[in-house]
Parts: structure tokens; sequence; C-alpha cells
């Protein structure tokens, strides 16, 4: 039964590609590889991987984010097989799944009881300059049956799993699963600290009784019982079973003092805290101004446009906004008019829309980087253009003049929409400003009424009483 475990490499403050670069090392350790014999490439030399993979990210602007991602495959102890069956189901696999879309190197580590195999591939698609994308569910539908295969394949047990019309197993149970693989894959305790984060996982460690595995760091934490999974683990790696045993190595390692670094949430809470601790009293109160500063600078923009417009009165605010209607219809004719006169030029900037999208890789091709098809196409458009009558030059100038042109009435139509927000919002207020007038002397209207009402009857009720006495 073989396990693929998939896991990924983040990118570090200062140097982005650091743990790429590291996990490609390790994996590639001679001491783990028998002197480098064990080890292979796809898609780019062994001895030049790391910088072909950088040299694709910058190639499409995209050094940053996930670096890479390594796939662990481990088998189980009752499969039988040797290091070249090893190579050749990782090479077949990286194949599979891999294809020639992405950089990637495999190597084969024979240092431990169980044999295993690493695969670290770049994050960028070497042809789209896509990144790869791992959606829930591919380890079942995807990675682990084209595992499976191989292993029926060669003759090695398989992975059971349920298809869709039944059920997976539960995440708790593929977790636990793969770090024990992990586990068996491992040289020593700290070997095993450091393959369960290579693989993508955050592990506390602070406990002497258990340790904690995250997938990616985020999520449901799984506690892994240190007493029950390394006892017989730490006895097998005593040197010869016939010595006596020192009982330095029969105790369990003190991890207590392992300290990982905070998660950006953990970073981002501690930022918020030392902002808070920092705040005087006065900035305390400051949120429950926010709205009332927005609003002050809404009426702010409001008078400079009054002063600087010459807007006095209602009339004056009908009127430009008729204006700036007749104004924005005149472009929209420009527009439609700059649309025509392109209409005429579109296979050739068609196909110079395509060049633009393989100029990358001709500027790749002539440093000497293998883009052979994207070269190809390349040519074939030069050819196209020419036949139109048209140099690459030529091409650009003639999309040049018709961007610009558009962009041109895009920016003057944008700032026609924002003077007409502005009018919208002048207007609207004064129309409250003059229901809020009508309301008011409307109940003051009515509040004479009425007093003068109380009056009468009180002089009703005056006379009454004079005529009884």
């Amino acid at each position: 039964m073989a396990t693929t475990m998939l896991g990924h490499m983040k990118a570090s403050a200062g140097d982005p590609g650091r743990h790429l670069k590291n996990s490609i090392a390790y994996i590639l350790n001679p001491e783990k590889t028998a002197n480098g014999k064990y080890t292979g490439a796809g898609n780019c030399l062994l001895s030049t991987a790391y910088s072909t993979m950088i040299d694709t990210k910058k190639l499409f602007g995209k050094t940053n984010g996930r670096q890479g991602y390594h796939f662990v495959l481990s088998f189980a102890e009752n499969d039988v097989l040797d290091e070249k069956l090893c190579m050749q189901i990782v090479e077949e696999f990286a194949d599979a799944y891999l294809g020639e879309n992405y950089e990637y190197v495999y190597a084969v580590h024979n240092n431990t009881e169980h044999m295993h195999a690493h695969l670290v591939f770049n994050s960028l698609d070497r042809y789209s300059g896509k990144k790869y994308r791992y959606e829930k569910g591919d380890w079942a539908k995807t990675i682990q049956p084209i595992t499976n295969r191989l292993c029926k394949k060669y003759g090695l047990s398989e992975i059971a799993f349920e298809t869709k019309d039944g059920f997976y197993k539960t995440k708790r149970e593929r977790i636990l699963e793969q770090v024990e693989q992990i586990k068996f894959a491992s040289s020593s305790f700290f070997d095993f600290i450091k393959n369960l984060e290579a693989a993508g996982y955050a592990v506390n460690a602070k406990s002497k009784k258990y340790l904690s595995v995250q997938p990616d760091g985020k999520g449901a934490k799984y506690r892994v019982g240190l007493k029950d999974a390394f006892a017989d683990y730490f006895l097998r790696k005593l040197p010869d079973p016939e010595e006596k045993a020192d009982p330095a190595l029969l105790k369990m390692p003190d991890v207590s003092d392992i300290r990982y670094p905070e998660s950006q949430m953990q970073m981002y809470y501690s930022w918020q805290k030392q902002k808070k601790d920092k705040r005087t009293d006065a900035d305390k109160s400051a949120w429950k101004y926010k709205k009332q500063l927005a609003d002050l600078k809404k009426i702010q923009q409001q008078i400079d446009y009054l002063a600087g417009s010459g807007i006095k009165s209602m009339d004056d605010l009908l009127r430009r906004e008729a204006a700036l209607k007749l104004v924005n219809e005149g472009l929209l004719k420009e527009r439609h008019k700059i649309y025509r006169e392109r209409y005429p030029y579109k296979d050739m900037l068609a196909i110079l829309e395509k060049m633009q999208s393989l100029e990358k890789f001709e500027a790749a091709y002539q440093s000497g980087l293998p883009y052979e098809t994207e070269h190809w196409e390349w040519e074939n458009s030069t050819e196209q253009l020419k036949d139109l009558g048209y140099t690459y030059a030529e091409s650009i100038k003639v999309q040049t003049s018709f961007t610009s042109r558009l962009a041109d009435i895009k920016e003057k139509r944008r700032m026609i929409g924002a003077e007409k927000k502005l009018l919208n919002q002048i207007r609207y207020q004064s129309m409250e400003r003059e229901k809020q007038k009508e309301t008011i002397e409307g109940n003051q209207k009515n509040k004479g009424e009425k007093g003068g009402v109380i009056d009468s009857a009180a002089s009703t009720r005056q006379r009454a009483g004079s005529k009884i006495d």
C-alpha cells in the first residue's frame, strides 16, 4: 500500500524561494539517496532545477506566494520493492500527474527501514504561468488513484477507499494515516518533526505526552500520542539489539522548550493588541466619529465644487446636469467612431495580441530556455503580420493609437460620472432641506391654529363667567 501525501512551501521573508531551495536540497541529500544515485528531474536539469524554477517565476512576474509543492510516496511495511522499482513508480507518477507543465525533482530515500520517495515541483505552470491549485477532493479523485494504479501495475498493495457512491475515509483517518507514514519515513524524532513541516503541517510539540498537527496551518488540529506512537520507534534506533540499551536512548526527548513561529493570524492579533495597548484615552473613542469625519469630507468636496463651478441655485444645477449629458453623448459618438475606424485592423490586432502573450516566452527562448513551441508560434505570427503588410513595431503603433484615444474618452466619461454623482448628492440634500423646512413651517402653522382655538375657548369661558356673576 503506497500513500501519497502533498505539502507546500510558502514564500519566506527576504528570500521568497528559501523554503523551496531547502526542500530540494533535503530530498537530494547524498546521505539519503546513495550519493545521488536515486535522484532525477523532469522538465529541467537536476543541477539547475532551483534556478530554473525561479526563472519561470520571474518570467511571469510571480515570485511571491506559494513557491512549490512536495509529494511523499510511502509504501507499506509488507510491500517488497527495491530502489529501482521505487524510482520507476515516482517517475511514472510525476509524468502522469505533472506531465510537461511543471519543473520537478524527485528522489528515493533508502536510509530508513521503510523506503519512500519524494517529489518537489514548481508552483507555476511553465507554459501558462498559472499557479498550481489543489481543489478539495483531488487526493481521492486524482492523486491517490494514480498511485493505486501504479501499485497494482507492479504488484504492490493499494489503498482501498469507496467511490463517491459510498464514502471516503474520514479526514481524521487520512491525516493520522499520513502522519504514520511520515513517522516511518523519518530517521529520528526531530527528523519526523521536520518532515511533517515539509509536508505542510503546522506542528505543536510543546506537550511531552502528545503533539498536535494541523494541515496547512489552519482548520482542525489532530493529536498524535507520543508514548504510544514512539515507544517502539525509538527502540528500533538502537545500533545493536544484542548490546545493552543506553537508558538515555530509551528516554523520550524533552520537546517542551521547542518554539515554533507564530501563524499569520496570531501575528495579526498580537499586532492588534500592541496597537490597543499603545492607544491613549483620546484615541480609544476615535471610531465613534468615523462617520462624522466622512460626512465632513463629503461636505467639503461639495463646497469646493460649488465655489469653483459658480452654481448658485437649483436652476444652475439642472443646467449643468443637462450640459454634462450632452458632453457624455458626444463622447459616446466619438467612441463609436473609433470602433468603426479600428474594425478594418481587427485581423492585424488579433495577431498582435497573440504575439504579446508570447513575448515573454520568446525572450526566454532567446536567453536559452526551452520554449521551442512558443518560439515557433511567434515566428508564424510574424509571418502572418508580414502577409498583412505590417511589422511588429508598426502594429504596436496602430494599437497604441486606438488604445490611447479610447482611454482618453474613458477617463473623460469617468470624470463626468464623478461630477454627476456630486450633483445628485447636492440636489438630494437640497430637496431634503426643503422638505424639512416645509415640515417645520407646517408644524408652526398647526401650532398657531391650535393656540388660536385655545384662546377663543378661554375667552368664551370668561364671558360665560361674567354673565353668571
